[in-house]
């Protein structure tokens, strides 16, 4: 129970008022006329007006109090956060062979919504340099049963496009994954005129795309979620987190018999591995010497298509008796139907002995088994191999594998492209299941930056005060650091100062400033011994911001797509996307959510002991939008729910989302879990996971109307007020979601619906959810601890009639 806050004076104008008549006959007997229209009445009024101002503030002194006493604290405001999300930029197509095959992306590249409705422009700005590569992912293979390989890509040879069919694991049914790259995705001129390109030497950087909720699983099926987190420090150096090694084909072509070999494969370095050797998603730098291997997908072994399911085109007098002797589907009978003599004789075959050999046979087998008599020794194959693979995929579809680059030849027929293999071999066991690997993907956030901002000059005097010209100033959400360089100029000579939380210990002499993050206000020191400490900028030196970013807020949340503007020019680029919703933008701590938050903050004292602690704290992560956190003590998450578990805990995490079933990214997750960690006590087990959701599978009710109203708009409105009321973000008793674990009663269903602009009575509720077979009350639907309500789809159902009583 919190302590009752004092009313230092309750009276009200009337009160006043009342008063101050009651005082006239003692202190001015001879003023009898108190009539409104009465001027001394009217100054009464006044006067008591002016007084319940006063008495107003007054009252007000302890909430100042208050707030004085947490700005004393440090507990302030949170800025803005900036959304984030990957940008996968599309380079233009390279019409001439000496064209490079790199385009160099650099760093603060300005992107932004295309959108003309949004209030402000939505701007995005990439982080880092990035070199990206005019290729793409031609093919990608999971290991299959028996030695076999299944891809998982499929690829557009006219748009040069990559589309990955769904979410998978690296090494479902064994220890090695292969993905082989194209240059050039869309050319302009006959294949055989890029004959002399070499994969680029240096780092490749690829971005590994986990699979996340909402996602297809290998089965085609959508994730629901949740998603556990309950790995230890993100962000590990790649040589802290072994698990992957890293290979280039580099030997001749005529050696790759198969992608398990070890014959000419080279390991490569690894620059960069953010994603923990494929456990989450991050971008990942391998080192690519100069000797990889291009292989036509033609040239390989039989036995490498042998593992893929496919029938390699015939390159010798064995491979022709081999295709002629597949019955099944009536291979060979078809490709003998196929072939024409000029074909044969192109082959080195004389059409009349071929005919004469072959003029009894009905079958393919017969074929085969022709070819191969004694009768037939005669029959030379000169050239098997003188229809190119492109002819045979020609004559038989058959020939042509699904998935595999092809592109048109100088004679208009479609070959086979250079493909450039790489292989990962897993030295662990753990489980993996990734959405994609993109090229060309740099990661970006929704600020801007400003660059060499004069903010003016120094008069010399303490304390004094200068504001950057935009903000919210942007923080990095990992190091909790403004990106933000200051300097002071005095007869040309620039010295930089350095950002401080607070002038608490920093002598006099100490180059610092502290900064608002929600206004740009920098503020520096007294410069005087004992005291708050921090120089002060020299008389007429100038105050520069050198660099510094800005923006943030929800408005950057934007959905996939949605960032598609390219700001200025990119020489080399022809588009840009985010493939997904960017996340994590929300706007600035308003000053009720700080009056809110501040026990918490106070209770904890920044260390998690109880499961309110674990919640509280979560609900500040840096860097992750948190709508609503809930921690359920000694459990860990499970299939059904919770599973005790002593001396462990599970944060539940309600992300800032507008979906009727939220759930926290993969780096939402990531980030609680990192924020969470060092505030634990060392034998505290935890997990961070998204919401369970309690499944109410249809709501049925008779709405009776006034006469005057209509049915559709009753109907419309009734189903969004009950939609609206259920939400887990949006919903509740008090507009700010529905409380975890908290039971929906029937009569407040009642009176949602009877508060709808029409409806004068309910009649006939009927509710059927996941747990209607249990034991129940009638009157109220049961959900469980950590758990939110959902509406299915079409669940709510009502019977719309006029009132006639």
């Amino acid at each position: 129970m919190t302590l009752p806050v004092p009313n230092l004076d309750s009276r009200r104008y009337e009160d006043l008022l009342d008063e101050a008549l009651r005082r006239v006959p003692r202190y001015t007997p001879d003023w009898t006329n108190h009539n409104d229209s009465d001027p001394g009445k009217a100054l009464i009024s006044l006067n008591a007006w002016l007084t319940e101002t006063l008495l107003y503030q007054i009252n007000q002194v302890p909430q100042q109090n208050y707030v004085a006493f947490l700005n004393l604290l440090g507990i302030t405001p949170q800025p803005a956060r900036a959304a984030a999300t990957e940008l996968t930029f599309t380079l233009k197509p390279l019409a001439l062979p000496t064209d490079v095959l790199t385009v160099n992306l650099p760093a603060a590249t300005r992107v932004a919504v295309d959108d003309p409705d949004l209030p402000t422009e939505v701007v995005f700005e990439t982080g880092a340099a990035a070199r990206a590569l005019n290729g793409a992912v031609g093919l990608a293979l999971v290991p299959g049963p028996d030695g076999t390989w299944s891809p998982i890509t499929s690829y557009d040879s006219k748009a040069g496009l990559t589309t990955w069919l769904h979410g998978f694991d690296p090494f479902a049914a064994g220890n090695q994954f292969i993905l082989a790259l194209v240059l050039r995705p869309t050319i302009t001129k006959p294949v055989e005129d890029y004959s002399e390109d070499r994969f680029p030497v240096g780092l490749l950087d690829l971005f590994i795309e986990k699979t996340q909720v909402f996602d297809k699983d290998a089965t085609g099926a959508i994730i629901p979620g949740p998603v556990v987190s309950s790995a230890g420090p993100i962000g590990l150096p790649a040589t802290a987190r072994p698990g992957l090694v890293w290979e280039a084909f580099t030997g001749p072509q005529a050696n790759l018999l198969a992608f398990n070999g070890t014959v000419g494969w080279e390991q490569l370095g690894i620059g960069v591995d953010v994603s923990g050797a494929l456990t989450r998603s991050g971008h990942l730098r391998l080192d690519i010497p100069a000797n990889v291997t291009p292989v036509p997908f033609d040239v390989l072994a039989a036995p490498v298509w042998d593992s893929l399911g496919l029938i390699r085109p015939p390159v010798s007098f064995e491979d022709i008796k081999g295709v002629l002797s597949v019955a099944a589907d009536g291979l060979g009978d078809r490709l003998q139907a196929a072939l024409d003599e000029k074909l044969w004789a192109q082959m080195g075959i004389p059409a009349e002995r071929f005919n004469e050999v072959l003029s009894t046979c009905t079958t393919g087998i017969d074929a085969a088994a022709a070819l191969d008599s004694a009768a037939a020794a005669d029959l030379i194959f000169a050239n098997p191999a003188a229809i190119p693979a492109a002819e045979w995929a020609n004559i038989l579809p058959d020939f042509a594998g699904p998935s595999i680059p092809v592109a048109d030849n100088a004679a208009k027929q479609q070959t086979y492209r250079k493909l450039y293999f790489l292989r990962a071999t897993r030295t662990d066991t753990d489980t993996r299941q990734l959405n994609a690997i993109r090229l060309n993907t740099v990661g970006a956030v929704a600020a801007s930056t400003r660059a060499d901002e004069t903010l003016g000059q120094s008069n010399g005097r303490p304390g004094q005060v200068f504001t950057l010209s935009r903000a919210p100033v942007w923080f990095d959400p990992t190091t909790e650091t403004p990106d933000l360089k200051l300097e002071v100029v005095q007869s040309d000579v620039a010295e930089p100062w350095l950002r401080v939380p607070d002038f608490f210990g920093q002598v006099a002499e100490a180059r610092v400033f502290t900064l608002d993050p929600i206004t740009g206000e920098i503020r520096f020191g007294d410069g005087r011994p004992g005291g708050i400490g921090g120089a002060i900028p020299p008389p007429g030196a100038t105050i520069r911001a050198t660099r510094y970013r800005f923006g943030g807020g929800a408005l950057g949340n934007v959905g996939a797509g949605s960032v598609s503007k390219i700001k200025g020019a990119l020489t080399g680029v022809a588009g840009v996307a985010n493939l997904r919703a960017a996340s994590g933008g929300d706007d600035a701590e308003t000053f009720d959510h700080v009056l809110a938050r501040a026990p918490g903050t106070l209770r904890t004292q920044d260390r998690a002991m109880s499961a309110q602690d674990f919640a509280d704290l979560a609900q500040a992560t840096p860097g992750a939008a948190v709508h609503k956190a809930y921690a359920v003590a000694a459990s860990e998450p499970s299939a059904t729910g919770f599973t005790p578990r002593p001396g462990a805990v599970s944060v539940v995490i309600l992300p800032v989302r507008d979906h009727p079933t939220p759930q926290p990214t993969q780096a939402e997750l990531e980030a609680v879990q990192c924020w969470l960690n060092p505030r634990r006590l060392v034998t505290t087990e935890l997990f961070v996971t998204g919401p369970r959701y309690f499944a109410i599978d249809a709501l049925a009710a008779q709405l009776r109307i006034e006469g005057t109203a209509d049915f559709q708009t009753v109907a419309a409105a009734a189903r969004q007020a009950v939609t609206n009321w259920l939400h887990p973000v949006r919903g509740g008793p008090d507009g700010t979601g529905w409380p975890f674990g908290t039971d929906i009663y029937h009569a407040d269903i009642y009176d949602i619906l009877l508060s709808v602009p029409g409806v004068r009575r309910v009649a006939k509720l009927a509710i059927t959810h996941q747990a209607t077979s249990e034991t129940a009350t009638n009157d109220v639907i049961p959900i469980p601890q950590g758990y939110l309500p959902a509406l299915t789809p079409g669940a709510l159902n009502f019977e719309v009639i006029y009132d006639r009583d």
